[in-house]
């Protein structure tokens, strides 16, 4: 079975020779397929941390909660996806094969806890890999200790988009 592994970046997690993937709203390659806009992210951090409410506040972003985060970020991929179905498949294909990394700056505990859209897009990334090319990828998140399963029935509405 071939890992998808999901890791903080900056951090010393051990990606196993395994193609890293930055996803985050930095992200300057084809990954960044899998990016969040900023107004979603500061919107979802202002639900749970006051200066980001504040910041949300003075740019007129709003605040979100998980779940609609969650909703709004399945559906700009799908979006996605169906503007550039032939990138979407190519980086598919290399996470069946070759296996990646997906990274992005949430801290792992939040990431292990299901609430960080990297666990999103690995869902996607697993569900494409096994109902377009038969290939099972277990998730797991790297951490500075070691790798630690996730709770994946959190994402249930996540299915493959193709």
């Amino acid at each position: 079975m071939q890992y998808l592994i999901t890791y903080k970046l900056n951090s010393k997690a051990s990606l196993g020779g395994h193609l890293a993937c930055n996803v985050s709203t930095h992200s300057q390659n084809n990954w960044k397929l899998f990016a969040p806009t900023r107004e979603m992210v500061y919107g979802v951090k202002g639900s749970y941390d006051d200066s980001w409410k504040e910041t949300c506040r003075l740019l007129g972003i709003k605040v979100i909660q998980w779940e609609q985060f969650a909703d709004e970020y399945v559906k700009l991929i799908r979006n996605r996806v169906i503007q550039e179905p032939g990138k979407f498949d190519v980086m598919i294909s290399i996470a069946a094969t070759r296996g990646v990394a997906i990274g992005c700056y949430c801290d792992s505990e939040k990431a292990c806890d299901g609430r960080c859209h990297r666990i999103l897009a690995a869902s996607i990334i697993r569900n494409c890999a096994k109902a377009w090319h038969n290939v099972d990828l277990e998730i797991v998140e790297s951490t500075n200790v070691g790798y630690r399963g996730i709770m994946w029935d959190k994402h249930p509405y996540v299915i493959p988009v193709r």
